[in-house]
């Protein structure tokens, strides 16, 4: 499996780097308002701790998306929201000058943070990160990482977390994704699950495979 160097979680340059001052100043500000924990989670806690440059934010919390969306739209003095909520789970996205911020309210209704990590799809994209400490300044910020996520990352592997692919089907297909752009590989019990639920693909929009398709051979 491939050996991946992880920054450290104490450096806060990687996260300036993913946005543009503004949004960054924002998003601190929203957090020392916000009378509700706001957490960096997946993709973009993944990149930050590889060094890579996110496409976008996405922030966590046990509240309303739309709420922080609006907030953070008032902050910024501006900007599109765009509503991404599904049948159970509500998201929002702020667009602002061609940078996007993607909030999301804890998934299944949880109340922890813990709780929601463990409901997403890989273990890689399972971590978060307080905004509070990054906003508090001169404090280490602390990687919630409630599934090994880190370890994982470390190790070059890709691994689903419990019953991620009931959840939801593409995110088989997602998982090659993952191994294609990051040259990580699946882990065995990963590809043994998928082999077993691989029928349940065929109940999949063509156009959320179609996407994870181009992707992958992008």
């Amino acid at each position: 499996m491939k050996r991946v160097q992880c920054i450290a979680p104490d450096n806060l340059p990687e996260l300036r780097q993913n946005a543009s001052p503004e949004v960054v100043r924002a998003l601190l500000r929203l957090a020392e308002k916000s009378t509700a924990p706001l957490y960096l989670v997946g993709g973009t806690v993944r990149d930050w701790l590889l060094g890579h440059r996110s496409g976008d934010i996405d922030v966590a919390a046990p509240c309303s998306a739309l709420a922080l969306a609006k907030m953070l739209r008032e902050e910024l003095g501006g900007g599109a929201i765009v509503d991404l909520s599904g049948p159970d789970d509500e998201a929002v996205r702020v667009v602002w000058r061609g940078e996007q911020v993607d909030f999301a309210t804890f998934r299944d209704k949880t109340t922890s943070i813990e709780e929601d990590l463990r409901r997403r799809d890989f273990t890689i994209n399972a971590m978060a990160v307080p905004l509070s400490a990054l906003a508090a300044g001169g404090q280490t910020p602390q990687v919630l990482d409630p599934t090994g996520g880190l370890s994982d990352l470390r190790d070059g592997r890709i691994q689903s977390c419990p019953g991620a692919f009931l959840a939801d089907p593409v995110r088989m297909l997602r998982g090659y994704r993952l191994s294609a752009v990051l040259g990580f590989s699946l882990t065995p019990a990963t590809r043994a699950e998928v082999r077993k639920q691989a029928f349940r693909i065929t109940g999949v929009a063509a156009e959320r495979s179609g996407y994870e398709l181009r992707l992958i051979f992008s």
